[in-house]
């Protein structure tokens, strides 16, 4: 697959690109769908349980939110598109509660 790994609209112009020929590679849906998770880690600061972002993906969604961790509402909206979660190990190895 050619283009940015990082470039989600690349990954989709070329998966849209080989599906006009009737052929959609596994390598390139794999790809794909690694772009689709986000990536966090969770520890708990003064009593406060802080989801910190773990790839590029996640620090994206932070810096979008202007925070430099995920919040609640950031992590509700990168649901809501379609992204995969994966906490990675850490302090905690689950979200908290009722995110």
């Amino acid at each position: 697959m050619t283009g940015n790994p990082r470039d989600i609209q690349g990954m989709l112009a070329v998966i849209m690109s080989d599906a006009s020929q009737d052929v959609v590679y596994p390598e390139d849906i794999a790809a794909l769908a690694g772009a689709l998770t986000v990536r966090v880690t969770v520890r708990n600061k003064y009593g406060n349980d802080l989801v910190d972002p773990a790839n590029d993906a996640a620090r994206t969604f932070a810096q979008i939110s202007g925070h430099k961790t995920l919040t609640l509402a950031t992590v509700r909206g990168i649901r809501a598109l379609g992204f995969a979660i994966e906490v990675m190990p850490g302090e905690a190895s689950k979200l908290p509660e009722g995110w």
